[in-house]
């Protein structure tokens, strides 16, 4: 079956009263290919994902984030890494297995479609061990929090917990629902018993980044925190230089920033490290 095909028989297949013009023979195999993992399509690793929709698909198809990439692939085989906003788990696999054996990674998705695709693909391969998916936000209180669903679809983005922000090049985004979840302060989520504490930290929350922060200022400052990751979503011009000064106060300096697509401008990811200790 061809792409064009599973599209149209997926599209029938999501409506029970028109599902009956697929013939049993398509069915079967539309369901056969969701079924199957596909590889994930970063260079030099083995990774391998389900896909249950169009989103999730273009995911493993290609991932634009080279830089990300190299960071992910830097850690060092005693790291920590807390993956907030890990999405369907893509950077998480590409984390865990990386060239440094060993490093665990906390991965937090509060978008429950998204956690369940997470959860699969950490199964899927291998990482149980060491890979602790939680279905949790993270924000500036802790508390059960109404989180706005962009979408429907797996691997979907800009959920958020308060309004979904509206990025420049994109069509306009109403809710899809609510889901109501636990949203935790980072400091707090660190003392939870069976989880490590971090060493580096990655933060892609599409436009809710200051209030993780805010949540975790604690954990910043603290010196087993080497590096951090964090997309920033500058719609307002603002967010960058609290960003910048937040992480200068907690001793992490800026080492890169890499802007996402040249049709959204004020979306980058940011780089911060801590300089290490004069002997």
């Amino acid at each position: 079956m061809t792409e064009p095909d599973l599209k149209v028989a997926a599209a029938l297949l999501a409506d029970p009263a028109r599902a009956v013009a697929l013939p049993m023979e398509m069915r079967q195999r539309l369901l056969e290919s969701m079924a199957t993992p596909k590889a994930l399509q970063v260079e030099g690793t083995s990774a391998r994902c389900f896909v249950h929709s169009v989103t999730e698909d273009a995911r493993v198809r290609k991932f634009k984030e080279p830089w990300t990439i190299e960071w992910l692939r830097s850690l060092p085989a005693d790291a920590v890494l807390y993956d907030i906003g890990a999405n369907i788990g893509i950077t998480v696999l590409i984390g865990a297995l990386g060239p440094s054996p060993g490093i665990r990674v906390v991965a937090i998705e509060p978008a429950p479609i998204n956690f369940a695709s997470l959860v699969k693909n950490v199964a899927l391969n291998g990482l149980s061990d060491r890979v602790y998916p939680l279905p949790v936000g993270v924000g500036a209180a802790t508390g059960v929090a109404a989180l706005n669903l962009a979408t429907r679809d797996p691997g979907g983005a800009m959920h958020s917990f308060g309004s979904i922000l509206q990025i420049e090049g994109d069509l306009p985004r109403q809710s899809e629902g609510l889901h109501y979840c636990l949203c935790a302060r980072l400091d707090d989520i660190v003392r939870w018993n069976g989880l490590p504490f971090p060493t580096h930290v990655k933060i892609d929350v599409d436009g809710s980044e200051w209030d993780a922060l805010q949540g975790g200022s604690e954990v910043f400052r603290d010196p087993r925190v080497r590096a951090v990751q964090i997309e920033v979503c500058d719609v307002d011009g603002e967010r960058t230089p609290k960003v910048k000064a937040f992480m200068a106060a907690a001793g992490l300096h800026e080492v890169a920033c890499h802007a996402r697509r040249p049709q959204r401008p004020s979306i980058a990811d940011w780089q911060f490290a801590r300089r290490a200790a004069v002997a």
